[in-house]
């Protein structure tokens, strides 16, 4: 796979990107979502009732981990080295705990911003953008993730509010014209997607599923080149990139960090 020469990228470029890997690496980047959550959503509506509500939970905590290797993936392909879905899951193997953990933290900081009057939320909410790359590229975890992320997103809010909007746009409609004509149908029937349970639960979940797959490497591929996008205009990781390459004695992408490796 070829090297990719990077550049700063306006908000049109930024998107041709996003649909270009997301078209060329389609079967990887579903296929890391797909594996985890298809049978996952499946089985938790097919259940239904309180066992369900312990399923909800254990898929989003599930979540952090294809969020984790999706991100892990999505660096290799921008970069132009080479990823496979197995790889994608061995890279978060001895650190998804830690991320959990990291992400959990970064969750009640920012709900407990938007309890005090919201504004404090919203602010973490734009300082904390970057938690999962930060994460999973450099290897930081707790406050120096936190920190670093902080780093990157300071005098980046508009570009961060502008991306997510539009990303979150997009998944919106692809979710909706998925997953509504089968909430129509269970509504029709005087069911609900919380407790239909049994095979009607179990194509809903299904349908879910394939919702999820498709669409949550969209946000993740936003959230990475975004990321790149700032350390090339803050950090000159293009000429970096540039240098790693002509030397070829510099991985673009740092393996697991020593500090990782001790967690």
């Amino acid at each position: 796979m070829a090297q990719r020469i990077l550049r700063p990228l306006s908000y049109g470029d930024l998107f041709d990107e996003v649909f270009d890997l997301y078209k060329k690496h389609f079967v990887l980047f579903v296929g890391i979502a797909g594996v985890v959550v298809i049978p996952l959503y499946a089985l938790t509506y097919a259940i239904g009732g309180w066992v369900s509500s312990i399923a909800f939970i254990l898929a989003s905590l599930l979540s952090y981990v294809v969020i984790a290797a999706t991100t892990w993936a999505v660096s290799r392909c921008y970069l132009g080295q080479e990823a496979t879905i197995a790889d994608a899951y061995k890279a978060t193997r001895g650190r998804i705990i830690p991320f959990i953990i990291t992400m959990i933290v970064v969750g009640l900081i920012i709900g407990a911003g938007f309890l005090l009057l919201v504004v404090p939320g919203i602010i973490f909410s734009f300082w904390y953008a970057f938690i999962s790359e930060v994460y999973m590229l450099e290897g930081k975890t707790g406050t120096d993730a936190r920190n670093r992320s902080k780093q990157l997103a300071a005098s980046q809010w508009g570009r961060i509010f502008v991306i997510g909007l539009l990303s979150s746009l997009l998944i919106w409609i692809v979710s909706a014209a998925l997953t509504y004509p089968i909430q129509i149908i269970i509504a029709s029937t005087g069911g609900n997607s919380t407790s239909i349970g049994g095979l009607m639960g179990f194509l809903f979940g299904i349908v879910t599923g394939i919702s999820s797959a498709l669409t949550t490497p969209i946000q993740v591929i936003a959230s990475v080149l975004l990321y790149y996008d700032i350390r090339v205009r803050k950090e000159g990781f293009d000429i970096e990139m540039l240098t790693a390459s002509m030397s070829g004695s510099i991985e673009p992408i740092p393996a697991v960090s020593d500090e990782v490796k001790q967690i």
